[in-house]
């Protein structure tokens, strides 16, 4: 989660859209399962 927090702040998910937030976080709780 921190890594989703820093790359907000990069303004790395301004571009993307929040739609893309959720499926990082997605994709990681599907990794640490």
């Amino acid at each position: 989660v921190a890594e989703i927090e820093e790359r907000m702040y990069n303004g790395y998910y301004d571009q993307r859209g929040l739609e893309s937030v959720v499926d990082d976080i997605s994709r990681m709780c599907r990794d640490a399962i």
